[in-house]
């Protein structure tokens, strides 16, 4: 895989016989650094996934939107749900009136 390079170049006007483009910026990505990046990335979280599933207790990282990114092994259990399902629960669904009004 090859790297790249993204260049940037504005047209010159004071020298249009000799060079219409001005080169005004270049920015050199090296593919292998973000495969790199990819990879330890991946290695951080089956690391995570693999500490938070040996947790006795629940634990869920949740998404700006309510929804859960991740649930460990105890919330699943918790829940009796799938993984999948446990991505969706939204417990304002379940939740009794009189106990808790306002949700």
């Amino acid at each position: 895989m090859a790297d790249t390079v993204d260049c940037h170049g504005i047209p010159d006007r004071a020298n249009l016989g000799r060079a219409a483009l001005r080169l005004i910026g270049a920015h050199h990505r090296h593919h292998r650094t973000g495969v790199l990046a990819k990879g330890l990335l991946q290695e951080s979280e089956e690391r995570f996934r693999l500490i938070a599933n040996s947790a006795p207790v629940p634990m869920w990282v949740s998404t700006l939107f309510g929804t859960r990114a991740f649930a460990n092994q105890a919330y699943l259990d918790f829940l009796g749900a799938t993984y999948e399902d446990a991505l969706v629960f939204d417990w304002r669904k379940s939740y009794i009136p009189r106990i808790c009004p306002e949700f």
